[in-house]
Parts: C-alpha cells; structure tokens; sequence
C-alpha cells in the first residue's frame, strides 16, 4: 500500500445554503511524479440538481481541467522534465487557481492504495458517482416536492385551481410564492426539500428559511406559511429539530406549519373544508 495525495472537485453555487455536487477526483503521486484524474462528462445530474445553472459551460470547464491535468501528468513522466510538484495543491493550483466561485478544489487529503488509479476508481464511485445517481432520493429540487409528492392531493380535491402566486412586499424586500390562497389572511404552500446528503446543508437551509419568516413577519398582512416538506429518510432527530425550530417561528403575524407527506391527505382536506366555507359566506 502506497500513500496518496487526492482532492475532489466541488460545484458549490450557493454558499449560504451549502449545497453543492462533487464532479471528480484527481489524485498525485510525489514519489512517482504521477497524476490520476476522473472527472464527470455529462451534465444530466449537474442540471437535475441546480436547474438554474448552465450545465454545458461547467461540464466545458470541467473538461478544460481534466485536459489540463493529463496534460500535466504526461510533462511530468516524460524524460524532458521541466518542472516537479511537492504536493497536489500545486497541481491542482496550476489549472484552477483559488478564488471564490463555485468551481473549486476541495482541501488535499492522504489516503491508502495499491495504485493511483485504483485510488481514483474507488474515490470516484464513492464520492461522485454517490452524489450523482442517488435512485433512492428520486426527488431533489423544491419544485419537484411540488410536482412528484403534494400536487396530486391538491388536484384530487380540486383546490388546486384557487392556489395563485403572489408577492408580499416586507420591510426589506419583495417575496414570491407561487401557491397561496386568501380567506381573510394568507394562506402560502411552499414546497422545500431537506433530504439532503449533509447535515450541514439541511441545518443552513432551515435558518435561511427562518430569516424568511422573520421577513414575512414585517409584511402588513398576517398568512399562515404551509412549509410541504420532505424530511431525511430514517432520522428522527433531524425531523425533529426541523419541524419544531420553523414552528417555533410562529408569531401572530405568521403561523407556521411543517407539513411531511403522510400527512398531505389531511391538510389538504383541511384546506378544502376552509376554501368551501369561505365561498359559502361570499
């Protein structure tokens, strides 16, 4: 077993909510002057799980560094040696300097293998191939909780046709949700998805939506936020924190529920009730 340097390369657009996708693995050899490299090729996942980002330039971008990267590793196994690196951070350096954007080379790490590319073949299937073909977290987006989970309960009770965007204007800026319904206050059904892979990113994106409802809270209007949620698979804890941090936000002049799945049915039968009432009286 030989020691390894390796970094993966990370498309984080949105450092606030953390989210990001790993795209590929390089890996060097300072003892035997050798790089390996696997980077992904298509953008189907990149564009599945950041449907606002141009997929082609960050796949043509990501072909540029792995270009760049072989390119680097036949100089260095080459007789003609013009150059030698210490450590990965110069490799990687070299094709894609540090800055701030999304693009970026995560912190060099020492591993264990039998070769370098046996190192990048396990490393690959581990960390990218994972990030990218997660059958069993079908639905990554917002907007798919939306269209794959709630939709249907709403369709079936024939309520979804009363459900309008709307824009709330609050001290500092103007909200839009695309669901809302109003019987004397705002009713607003926003669909959030925090199944995802990290603890980190699913706690970052609850306290950004808790800034959210502190900025509903400065709208003239009181509403009640309906949070459709889908919740990690199997972890209690997390459930809990979740639901009961964003409900806790409740004030009144904005009530707050998390609601999950199992429980859509009777919401929306819930919202049926009131939508019928409320016509009856106008």
């Amino acid at each position: 077993m030989k020691s390894f340097q390796y970094q993966l390369l990370r498309f984080l657009p949105d450092r606030i909510t953390g989210e990001f996708v790993n795209l590929g693995v390089v890996a060097y050899d300072p003892d035997e002057k050798r790089i390996g490299v696997r980077l992904i090729d298509k953008t189907t996942r990149l564009s599945q799980v950041f449907p606002n980002t141009n997929s082609r330039f960050i796949i043509k971008t990501v072909r540029f560094i792995e270009e760049q990267l072989k390119k680097l590793d036949n100089q260095l196994s080459s007789e003609l040696e013009f150059e030698s690196f210490v450590s990965l951070e110069e490799v990687t350096r070299r094709v894609l300097p540090k800055d701030d954007s999304a693009l970026f080379f995560t912190e060099t790490t020492l591993s264990l293998d039998v070769s370098i590319n046996a190192l990048v073949d396990y490393l690959y299937n581990r960390q990218v191939n994972i990030n990218l073909t997660e059958s069993d977290r079908e639905y990554q987006s917002d907007k798919d909780i939306w269209s794959k989970i709630y939709k249907e309960y709403f369709d079936q009770l024939n309520i979804s046709r009363y459900l309008k965007p709307v824009s709330i204007k609050t001290k500092f800026e103007e909200v839009r949700f695309e669901h809302s319904w109003k019987n004397g206050h705002l009713n607003f059904f926003e669909t959030v998805n925090f199944d995802l892979q990290k603890t980190e990113s699913i706690r970052n994106k609850v306290f950004r939506w808790a800034g959210q409802i502190d900025e509903l809270k400065t709208s003239k209007e009181p509403s009640h936020l309906y949070l459709l949620a889908l919740l990690p698979k199997d972890d209690i804890s997390t459930n809990n924190f979740i639901k009961e941090f964003l409900q806790s936000k409740s004030s009144s002049k904005v009530t707050v529920e998390v609601i999950v799945p199992e429980n859509a049915r009777s919401v929306a039968l819930d919202i049926k009730n009131e939508i019928d009432a409320h016509a009856s009286t106008h």
